[in-house]
């Protein structure tokens, strides 16, 4: 039997990606051992409750803690609901990088939105190239597959745009 339990890992000192907390108390564990200080969730509202996770009280224990506490729902394992929500996704990371904190991005296990939000951040808002910016993420979380489908239908939807 799985036992689930926090872990991350460090893409740059600004930077961390990770499991998500289930209880408030984990984010005594995010601020204290991983130094978060600001905490952008992924998870989208099917998720947090069949994980039967309370983010209102997460968010509450949070914000008592110091934290910023950031959420744009990604629907897991859903490469068109990604697509769309990417931007808003890489738009709230670049935001509370700006402001100087040290953000820890989470979806649930860490293996798809998370890394998927930290590729788009360093290849579209900081200019990595894909390789590079892939290589990065693996080093620090080898297990992880960000959706191929949906970064390459936001950089199709960018370009248009732009």
């Amino acid at each position: 039997m799985l036992h689930w339990r926090l872990n991350w890992g460090v893409i740059r000192p600004d930077l961390l990606v990770g499991s998500g907390p289930r209880e408030p108390s984990d984010l005594d564990v995010l601020q204290a051992e991983a130094g978060a200080s600001a905490l952008l969730s992924l998870q989208s509202d099917e998720c947090l409750a069949k994980r039967g996770i309370d983010y209102p009280a997460q968010a509450h224990h949070g914000h008592a803690l110091g934290l910023t506490m950031a959420r744009v729902p990604l629907r897991d394992f859903d490469s068109e609901d990604q697509r769309r929500g990417l931007p808003a996704a890489v738009r709230a990371l670049y935001g509370l990088l700006r402001q100087g904190y040290r953000v820890y991005v989470h979806c649930t296990v860490d293996l798809n939105r998370a890394p998927l939000v930290v590729l788009a951040y360093l290849t579209l808002v900081e200019g990595l190239n894909l390789e590079a910016a892939r290589d990065l993420l693996r080093r620090a979380r080898p297990g992880v597959f960000p959706s191929e489908e949906a970064y390459a239908g936001c950089c199709m939807d960018f370009d248009r745009a732009v």
